[in-house]
């Protein structure tokens, strides 16, 4: 990504200097890129030959455009942040008070490595899709 999300945010609402930013804007933030980003990036391929692959597609293109829609943006994203935020806690490895000293780039890096885990916990992926997809 060429400018962080806490500098995107920045250009949103018109701010020159770097403030803090919330978890919640950064997930927001997040989603919305990975919205873009996957929708505008997927894989083609047969989807005769790769049945499960294309049901993981179409299950991803779903969530994407639902990020897209106005009338279901707010609710997707904020169900969105409670997976992306369930991921985070429930890492066997992860203590709270480690996550206070965290600063906007590292919550940045945290979220951007798992918001493709929360697409596809909300969109209902199956295992064997993701598997087919990612072997397309």
């Amino acid at each position: 990504m060429a400018i962080t999300l806490s500098q995107q945010q920045d250009l949103l609402t018109g701010k020159l200097d770097l403030p803090a930013i919330t978890i919640i804007e950064l997930i927001s933030l997040a989603v919305q890129n990975y919205a873009i980003t996957f929708s505008t990036t997927y894989q083609l391929f047969n989807h005769t030959d790769r049945p499960l692959a294309g049901t993981y597609l179409n299950k991803m293109l779903r969530t994407c455009l639902l990020i897209g829609s106005s009338d279901s943006r707010a609710q997707a994203i904020d169900s969105l942040k409670n997976i992306i935020i369930s991921i985070i806690s429930t890492a066997p490895d992860q203590q709270f008070s480690e996550l206070l000293l965290l600063d906007d780039v590292s919550w940045s890096d945290i979220i951007t490595n798992i918001v493709d885990d929360a697409f596809e916990i909300f969109s209902g992926v199956r295992i064997e899709e993701k598997s087919e997809y990612k072997n397309s």
